[in-house]
């Protein structure tokens, strides 16, 4: 969550989601422009440095800087023989570009905004020993377990959402379609918003600057096949 403020003061709370469009102000309900994603970020002090966390990240990568200097990332004292080469793509800008407006015959009206968004790309390497990745890769396997369980909470709420779009869909002819579209829509970018296996993640929570990667809004964290250290 970010803020921004009106000509009379009011601070206002707003969302990435919102960059480029305008939201009334609470407090005299004039039009309030919500700034980029970029200016959110350095108005709340996240942009103070002059590089950016994932400028931080891939010149520690190039540089081989500890823990991307070829030792074993848990136990930090044993050479890696295997790496695991992962990719996070984030969202660094979205600017919403325009707005088309649907009115049903009920006299109901849809408004939504096409959006721009720019992702970037950063390669993060898990390094590992012979010993190290062995334990890795066994408790990764174990570790679906609990990501079977968070997708089954997140199922809690969405199950119940996509059937309000099936039957608003069935049941009002215009209204449904756009409604039930809207909705489905809404499922797949919340259940696509931050992507990322929970235990190659926790592993990268704990490579220093690299974890703060995943604190981005939005995000998708993949990986490769094991390889070895050449």
């Amino acid at each position: 969550m970010y803020s921004t403020y009106c000509n009379c003061g009011y601070e206002i709370t707003v969302t990435p989601a919102m960059c480029g469009s305008s939201t009334a102000c609470p407090s005299c309900d004039q039009a309030v422009l919500v700034p980029a994603l970029s200016k959110l970020k350095r108005d709340a002090g996240e942009g103070v440095s002059m590089d950016s966390t994932a400028d931080q990240v891939v010149r520690a990568v190039n540089e081989r800087r500890p823990p991307f200097d070829g030792r074993c990332q848990i136990c930090s004292v044993a050479l890696a023989s295997t790496f695991l080469p992962t990719r996070f793509k984030f969202l660094e800008e979205r600017i919403l570009i325009g707005r088309e407006v649907a009115s049903s015959g009920l006299g109901v009206s849809i408004g939504y905004a096409p959006a721009e968004e720019m992702w970037r790309t950063v390669h993060i390497p898990c390094f590992f020993c012979k010993a190290c990745s062995d334990v890795f890769r066994k408790n990764w396997q174990k570790s679906w377990l609990n990501s079977m369980a968070s997708k089954m909470v997140r199922m809690i709420w969405v199950i119940p959402s996509a059937i309000i779009a099936i039957v608003l869909i069935a049941m009002v002819p215009f209204f449904g379609w756009t409604a039930g579209a809207f909705i489905v829509y809404a499922i797949y970018k919340h259940l696509t918003r931050k992507s990322a296996d929970l235990f190659l993640a926790s592993h990268i929570r704990g490579l220093g600057i690299a974890g703060t990667l995943l604190d981005e809004d939005e995000y998708f964290l993949e990986w490769n096949r094991f390889r070895h250290v050449s």
